[in-house]
């Protein structure tokens, strides 16, 4: 008998079950699951860039952009040829300058700043240069640098960047008076067209261009010249006219323009008193400044504060602008008659100049160098000596950061000496890598010559050079240096800067100590050896 199999008859055999998984081997399944979702959740993949366009007439550009951290950055060349502009790479500073209406927009490789026409214009981010070569920048490049000097307006809506009509030229006053006078300045954020005249008794100012957004009119000076300045529109919309109402001591007037940023001067003399030093006028035919052709022939020397800005007091009372004009005065005289070359003084009498004005002034004259006058001040009646600053993105040390806070608190006030909304940071986004990067080194040279000469001549203490981001110097197309001669506050020395002699060998030391500079740089170019100075 042949033995059967167990499961022949049947369609479908028993399958062997598998054992199932361990309880904990499970769990960990779950676990690893679990951490993959929250990962997933935590690091979602890169977000592309949105895109953006320009549209102008009802057409659209459309802007190369790119997500880099948490910014849209837009390509700068399709900003360019958008906007009807040109950019090009700066190498002086290794920065690069778009030019959009004639104006140069100067952008920083390394910083988030622009400066244009003299201003500085801070951004969230900085710029971004990829391995090509090519520039990245925000979309708030566009709105805050390109838009307020753009001739037509320009709106964004999301990523859509409208170009409209003419753009309002945006105009603001503020005055100064001291006892030759009133200055009134009108600042526009384009350069104008304009007219003069002072029918019926009343200086008037009709601007041709717009239309105009004025801020803060009437605005009412302070002196006995002019009651008030008010702005009457002109047909249209289209300019205007700006009036200053006078008052009994309204006396002549003169009339100078200043650009970076474009402004009308109209200094007012007080009858019977001495004229206020006017602005000085951009030259002819300005042309890029270039010291090493020609050598060393055009010193700019400014006196420190002027006006209500007394700078510091001594302790008998006396002020640094007084101290500072005086010394300045006798520079000025000193290196005509020695070294020969032309000298400019950014304020002749006690009148107040803006800080940026001094910077625009020095370099809207070529000057080849810019030496700053200053007195110190220090909280011991015991500091005492001289001090030389160049430059520098941050100060190399404490003593100097106080100082150059000191010295930049002059920028951050309002006619009224309240605090304005110029930011703190500000002072440390300056125009170090667009403006005095290819002359740190110079500047540098002539710190050390000055301090030095200052030290021999004078028998004082040696503080040494020092760096720090002082606001005056911001923007100087040229070597630049602050002198701060001695120290106002310790009695010894207010009592020597009374004296006649004591300023004369102040004078001497500077002046001394230019012309060694002068020559040892005219020595490195070879003017001296091949004749080309032609003064």
């Amino acid at each position: 008998m042949i033995p059967t199999h167990p499961y022949r008859d049947q369609a479908h055999p028993p399958r062997r079950r598998r054992s199932a998984a361990p309880p904990a081997l499970a769990g960990r399944a779950a676990t690893l699951a679990l951490l993959a979702l929250l990962l997933a959740l935590s690091f979602p993949p890169p977000a592309s860039a949105a895109r953006w366009v320009v549209e102008t007439n009802g057409k659209q550009l459309e802007i190369d952009s790119r997500r880099i951290g948490k910014a849209d950055y837009l390509a700068a060349d399709n900003l360019a040829t958008a906007f009807g502009g040109t950019l090009a790479a700066d190498a002086g500073t290794g920065g690069f300058v778009l030019t959009i209406s004639g104006l140069a927009l100067r952008i920083s490789s390394r910083e988030a700043l622009v400066t244009v026409e003299g201003r500085v214009v801070t951004l969230p981010n900085p710029s971004e240069v990829d391995r090509r070569g090519r520039l990245w920048v925000t979309s708030e490049f566009v709105e805050r640098a390109i838009s307020p000097v753009y001739p037509s307006s320009i709106e964004r809506a999301g990523t859509t960047f409208k170009v409209r009509g003419a753009a309002p030229i945006q105009v603001s006053a503020r005055s100064s008076h001291d006892a030759a006078g009133t200055r009134v300045v009108l600042e526009f954020t384009r350069a104008v067209r304009y007219e003069y005249s002072d029918a019926a008794g009343a200086a008037r100012v009709r601007v041709l261009d717009g239309p105009l957004e004025p801020r803060a009119f009437p605005h009412a000076p302070t002196g006995e010249e002019v009651a008030r300045v008010t702005f009457e529109p002109g047909t249209g919309g289209i300019g205007g006219t700006f009036v200053l109402d006078p008052r009994a001591g309204f006396g002549t007037v003169r009339t100078s323009q200043l650009d970076a940023p474009f402004r009308i001067v109209l200094d007012v003399a007080k009858v019977g008193g001495t004229k206020l030093a006017a602005a000085a006028p951009p030259p002819p035919a300005p042309t890029p400044h270039d010291t090493g052709a020609k050598g060393i022939k055009r010193i700019v020397v400014d006196p420190g504060h002027g006006g209500s800005e007394v700078g510091a007091a001594g302790p008998t009372g006396l002020f640094e602008k007084d101290v500072v004009l005086d010394i300045a005065t006798r520079v000025a005289l000193l290196l005509r008659q020695r070294l020969g070359v032309e000298v400019l003084l950014t304020r002749e009498s006690d009148t107040q100049v803006p800080l940026d004005e001094r910077a625009a002034l020095a370099n809207e004259r070529q000057g080849d160098l810019f030496v700053s006058i200053h007195a110190n001040a220090s909280r011991g009646p015991r500091a005492a000596g001289a001090e030389t600053y160049f430059l520098a993105p941050s100060a190399s040390d404490e003593q100097a950061g106080s100082l150059a806070a000191a010295e930049n608190l002059e920028a951050t006030e309002g006619d009224d000496g309240a605090a304005t909304d110029a930011a703190p940071a500000d002072l440390n986004m300056l125009l170090w890598d667009l403006a005095q990067a290819e002359h740190t080194q110079e500047s540098s040279v002539l710190a050390e010559t000055i301090q030095r000469e200052l030290n021999e001549l004078l028998g004082t203490r040696d503080r040494g050079v020092r760096q720090a981001p002082l606001r005056v110097l911001r923007g100087v197309t040229m070597p630049a240096v602050l002198v701060e001669v001695a120290f106002i506050s310790n009695p010894q020395e207010e009592a020597a800067l009374r004296t006649g002699e004591f300023k004369d060998r102040i004078a001497e030391a500077i002046v001394k100590s230019l012309g060694n500079y002068k020559r040892s740089y005219e020595d490195r170019i070879g003017l001296a050896a091949d004749g080309r100075d032609d003064r």
